[in-house]
């Protein structure tokens, strides 16, 4: 508030001058200003000269304090107050007009006074044409007779609520009790001011001129200390008439809004089409630039989507009534089918559910459908950066399976696939494994001397002492072995579990079956051979130990993750799926470029122990619960292809993790009977199986820092192998990366560590409860990113 003194000789002119400067500030508009004058000797004089120069009110000199402070409280409860509530209009116009929701209000006698830009794009009305002198809601004829009077008779009865009497929607009320916050007082408050801002707004769009709506508005001021009636409020479905003359179904919500002496003055009706929850958010961002042909085209693609096609409708299309018929009648039954995909059924329920939700969450419910319709769902994007080239060779070496090149000829493929190796094993070719007429692969005598747990060489039960620890050393056991480490790790191992027992096999097959599965393993390879397939044995069984995994897995899927692991990598020539792709080789002829070595892995597995009774372990099992244990171990050995490896580790996570994390914050440990439902579950047990293996595939980064340090010297070298002979074959370089000249093995480890392992065994230890593990995984990322500040590029720093 501000008071001018006239009382003194001060010039009117001059005052008048200050006055219009105060008011071209924007921040005065919603300033009183008073004008403090003599007492008048003489006649009253007009007051209208301050008025026209922007005086709210006039007040007359006198001495009596009490008067003055009077005055000052009449001023404060009048023409303050009033000027606090109006500075929420915009913000309530605001928020009106940017409402996603349509919008209507009108006249207790049906007369429009307002719509705002949702209502103007599903009607197909502009806002001009409906503002027009004694425009009444549009009437469709599809509404029952009776509905109109019922919906009168509703909001006429009144009844008693605490709610507000106007309700435009919830982010117009959210918009504008943030503006008024500081100045009410009570909840009538808060109705009068909504009351108050909306009168306000019908009389200006009533083409009133300014100073009537004013005089109009400080009339309903008065009614503030009034006890309001408050009407009925409607809320149900109604059709509404469109520009085009069709009829749209809604859900309507009438508000009246209630006047002096309890009348009804206006009424607010916020609209929302049944089937079309998505129209009104987009086309309200563009309410000028689309026609309402689009937004009726719009309607029919959606709907279209939505429901089923109706069969009348389209066989009447068109002259061409044979094969257009025909085409019609079986879309019509496919729209009609009861078989529905599971993505499908959540689709739709996200429909549903949009229909009956905030703007915000239809919004956020919208971005979901438009996730859930690309064709991976679980691949992330990938934001690697061209200054991390390896990150981005691994994961164009490990997880692309198109090939980049056409075929190339490959007899030497075949050379170097079959015949002997310079360690006397004998070597599967790409595709020998698929003639049942091939004979068994010949074993050398000192390998198919028999053994048994008791005949086993003292050097080497020795090093087994402590194969049940997760810092067991599988290379002194390898040592130990002359490279023969799988079966006498595979015997004790199954031995633990009962293997032979599950299998009713007697040990001198299972043996046979350790020593010929490790004879396919090609220790000429630096990484992928028998020592690797022992190592991944090793951590499979150690985790079939932990609590979790022992209560969600049964004792079939226990020996389903053993022999899983025992053959994940037999006959693996050394090179990555990108490399047999691109150097078209059989095996990824045969496989179509898919999974190539993961099938081949599986199948021969199968063939080389299906083939002889001697190594048979499948012999005696019962037909069903082979198949189950077959499928079991084909699941698990395809889950170790890394084009996957996002795909398992999110379905882990959020089946899994986050039931079991959400119930243990609901009630300490979670309820016992919802734990070991999800722990129990078919498709849950599937996917532990599969992180399990998969995290026992990749599990070096988590070894002792002497183990991991091998492994990284053991994978290196096989990758600059394939380097080597892919620039000497003229083939794509895959990991360029992996130059045995330049590579920075600190930097490769890091990349790997960071990009596949960190959040699969966060997501493991959370459910497995693997603390060593995160140990080592923290010290041996210390260690390589040490080497790397050091800009050393070897495995171990030189020697003082």
């Amino acid at each position: 508030m501000l008071c001018t003194d006239f009382s003194g000789s001060h010039s009117l002119d001059v005052d008048v001058r200050k006055i219009t400067s105060i008011r071209a500030i924007s921040c005065s508009h919603n300033t009183v200003i008073v004008a403090v004058v003599k007492r008048p000797d003489r006649e009253e004089a007009t007051v209208m000269p301050l008025i026209s120069a922007g005086f709210n009110r006039r007040y007359v000199e006198n001495s009596n304090m009490m008067a003055c402070y009077n005055e000052l409280i009449q001023l404060h409860h009048g023409e303050i107050r009033a000027q606090i509530k109006l500075r929420a209009c915009n913000a309530v116009f605001t928020a009106l007009e940017q409402s996603q929701e349509a919008i209507e209000i009108s006249s207790e006698d049906q007369i429009i006074q307002y719509v705002n830009p949702a209502y103007e794009c599903i009607m197909g009305y502009q806002r001009g044409e409906l503002l027009k002198e004694n425009t009444e809601v549009p009437k469709s004829e599809k509404n029952k007779p009776d509905l109109l009077d019922n919906i009168s008779s509703c909001i006429r009865r009144g009844k008693p609520s605490k709610a507000p009497v106007v309700v435009i929607n919830s982010k117009a009320l959210r918009y504008f009790s943030f503006t008024v916050t500081g100045y009410k007082q009570s909840e009538q408050d808060m109705r009068f001011n909504v009351r108050t801002v909306l009168l306000y707004h019908f009389t200006r769009h009533k083409g009133h001129e300014r100073t009537h709506a004013r005089a109009q508005l400080e009339e309903r001021l008065k009614l503030q200390t009034l006890d309001f009636h408050h009407a009925g409020e409607w809320q149900g479905v109604y059709y509404a008439k469109k520009k085009n003359g069709d009829s749209v179904q809604q859900n309507v919500k009438m508000t009246p809004v209630v006047g002096q002496g309890g009348k009804i003055r206006h009424c607010v009706s916020v609209n929302r089409p049944l089937n079309d929850h998505n129209k009104t958010e987009k086309s309200c961002e563009r309410v000028q630039a689309e026609s309402q042909t689009d937004i009726q085209q719009s309607s029919k693609h959606k709907d279209r989507r939505k429901g089923s096609l109706d069969v009348r409708s389209t066989t009447s299309r068109g002259s061409d009534a044979g094969s257009s018929q025909r085409r019609h009648s079986s879309m019509a039954r496919i729209h009609s089918m009861t078989i529905e995909a599971p993505i499908t059924k959540v689709i739709n329920i996200i429909n549903a559910a949009q229909e009956s939700s905030p703007m915000p969450v239809a919004e956020a419910l919208d971005r979901v459908l438009e996730i859930l319709r690309t064709t991976e769902l679980y691949s992330p994007q990938l934001g690697t950066k061209e200054e991390d080239p390896h990150t981005n060779d691994l994961v164009g070496g490990l997880m692309t399976v198109s090939p980049t090149t056409p075929l190339i000829v490959q007899c030497h493929s075949r050379s170097r696939s079959s015949g002997l190796s310079h360690d006397g094993l004998r070597r599967l070719s790409g595709n020998e494994y698929i003639f049942a007429t091939k004979q068994l692969h010949h074993i050398p005598s000192h390998l198919t001397t028999p053994l048994s747990l008791n005949d086993i060489p003292p050097c080497i039960a020795q090093t087994m002492e402590n194969e049940d620890s997760w810092d067991f050393d599988i290379f002194k056991l390898e040592s130990a072995t002359m490279k023969r480490p799988l079966t006498f790790l595979g015997l004790k191992i199954f031995s633990r579990f009962g293997v032979c027992e599950f299998l009713s096999c007697p040990e001198a097959t299972l043996r046979s079956w350790l020593q010929i599965i490790e004879a396919n393993y090609h220790s000429s390879n630096s990484y992928h051979n028998s020592t690797h397939a022992a190592d991944v044995l090793h951590a499979t069984a150690y985790f079939l130990c932990k609590e979790r995994v022992k209560q969600s897995l049964d004792p079939i899927d226990e020996v389903a993750a053993l022999i899983a692991a025992t053959v994940h990598d037999v006959d693996h020539p050394g090179r990555t799926n990108s490399f047999l792709c691109n150097a078209g080789s059989e095996l990824a002829i045969l496989y179509n470029d898919t999974a190539v070595l993961e099938s081949h892995h599986a199948a021969l597995a199968f063939q080389i122990t299906t083939r002889d009774d001697k190594c048979n372990i499948f012999k005696n099992m019962e037909r069903n619960e082979y198949r189950t244990l077959r499928q079991a171990v084909i699941d698990m050995v395809l889950a170790t292809e890394m084009t996957k490896h996002f795909e398992h580790v999110n379905k882990f996570v959020n089946s899994i993790n986050k039931p079991l994390a959400a119930l243990e914050e609901n009630g300490g440990n979670g309820d016992e009977d919802s734990v070991k439902s999800i722990l129990t579950a078919p498709e849950n047990r599937i996917l532990v199986k599969r992180m399990l293996i998969k995290c026992a595939d990749i599990s070096n980064p988590c070894r002792p820092l002497e183990l991991c340090i091998e492994w990284a010297g053991r994978i290196s070298e096989e990758y600059f192998a394939q380097t080597d002979e892919e620039k000497q074959q003229g083939l794509p370089v895959v990991m360029p990366v992996f130059d045995r000249n330049t590579c920075s093995i600190p930097k490769s480890q890091i990349s790997f560590i960071d990009y596949f392992i960190t959040d699969m065994f966060d997501a493991w230890d959370a459910f497995a409860d693997l603390p060593n593990l995160m140990q080592h995984l923290d010290n041996n990322f210390k260690y390589w990113k040490g080497l790397d500040e050091k800009k050393l590029r070897s495995l171990r720093p030189s020697p003082e």
